[in-house]
C-alpha cells in the first residue's frame, strides 16, 4: 500500500513538472518572438529616422589582424549630418604634415544618403566629405541591431567596423 502511495504522489510531481516546464518553454519561446519583433520594430524605426549611432565594437583593417576596441567608438548620424570618432588601423596615403591627429574624425553633413531594405539587411550608404579627405560609408545592419560599417576613402585603405545600432534615447 505504502509502495502504491508512493508510487501515486511521484507520478503526479513527474506529470506536474513535466506540464510546468513545456508550459515555460512555450512561453519562452512566445517571450524571444516578441523581444525579436520589438527589436526589428526599433531598428527600423531608428533607421528611417536618420538618429541612430552605430557603436563599433571590433575593427578590421585591410592589412593586419582583426582588433577588439575595448573604448567607445561611434558613428553617429542626425538628420543631414555625421559624426564619426573612429580609430583607424591601416596605411595612410597622405597624411598632412605635423598632424597628431589620428583615426577617422568628422562632422559634416552627409552627401547621396541611401537607404534600402534587402532580406531582413537595412544598407546605408552615404558620403562625407571634409576639407582633408573624402569618406564612402557603407552601413549594413540586420533586423537585430548588429552590423558592418565599411570606411573608405582617398588618403587612406578601406577600414571595416562590426558592431551594434543604438537609439539616441536609449
Amino acid at each position: 500500500m505504502k509502495k502504491l502511495v508512493l508510487l501515486s504522489i511521484v507520478t503526479i510531481l513527474a506529470s506536474t513538472l513535466c506540464f510546468a516546464q513545456s508550459k515555460e518553454g512555450i512561453t519562452k519561446k512566445e517571450k524571444r518572438a516578441k523581444k525579436k519583433a520589438v527589436t526589428e520594430k526599433m531598428v527600423k524605426e531608428l533607421l528611417e529616422s536618420k538618429d541612430f549611432i552605430f557603436e563599433a565594437r571590433h575593427v578590421i583593417p585591410m592589412s593586419g589582424a582583426s582588433i577588439n576596441l575595448t573604448s567607445e567608438y561611434d558613428i553617429t548620424i542626425k538628420n543631414d549630418s555625421a559624426f564619426a570618432y573612429l580609430p583607424f588601423f591601416g596605411v595612410a596615403y597622405r597624411v598632412e604634415y605635423g598632424s597628431f591627429e589620428g583615426g577617422i574624425k568628422f562632422e559634416e553633413p552627409t552627401k547621396d544618403y541611401n537607404l534600402i531594405m534587402k532580406k531582413n539587411i537595412y544598407a546605408i550608404e552615404f558620403t562625407v566629405d571634409t576639407d582633408k579627405d573624402l569618406f564612402n560609408c557603407y552601413l549594413d545592419i540586420s533586423s537585430s541591431g548588429y552590423g558592418t560599417l565599411k570606411i573608405s576613402s582617398n588618403n587612406r585603405q578601406q577600414i571595416s567596423y562590426h558592431g551594434i545600432l543604438k537609439g539616441l534615447s536609449l
